[in-house]
């Protein structure tokens, strides 16, 4: 069988489990999966036991994470996409985040398809 290469991949939206209760206007994060060249910078940071460190956080959410909606400051206020604000995300919402990026990013192009 031949080798495929992914040409693109595709952004999706992603709501935290935290979120799911809140049906009516929930916090969700845009999201996409990872290249080759990507993941190898993830794996390179993942450590032996391929648990999710800090690092690889770092590198998932860097590259995986493209955008957001509804998100809001204590203020009330929509909170602007950029590295900062990212920084302002919940440890536990960072977490959910990277993880779902490293699953998508595991699929084949075909599992995506599916």
């Amino acid at each position: 069988m031949a080798l495929i290469i992914s040409e693109g991949t595709v952004p999706s939206w992603f709501t935290p489990k935290k979120e799911l209760e809140n049906e009516d206007d929930p916090t969700r994060f845009n999201v996409k999966p990872l290249t080759g060249e990507q993941m190898t910078e993830v794996f390179f940071v993942l450590g032996d036991d391929l648990q999710l460190t800090y690092l690889s956080q770092k590198v998932l959410i860097k590259y995986g994470l493209i955008g957001w909606d509804n998100l809001i400051d204590d203020s009330n206020k929509s909170l602007e996409f950029n590295l900062e604000n990212i920084g302002k995300l919940p440890p536990f919402v960072r977490v959910e985040i990277a993880a779902n990026i490293f699953e998508n990013s595991k699929l084949g192009a075909e599992q995506r398809k599916n």
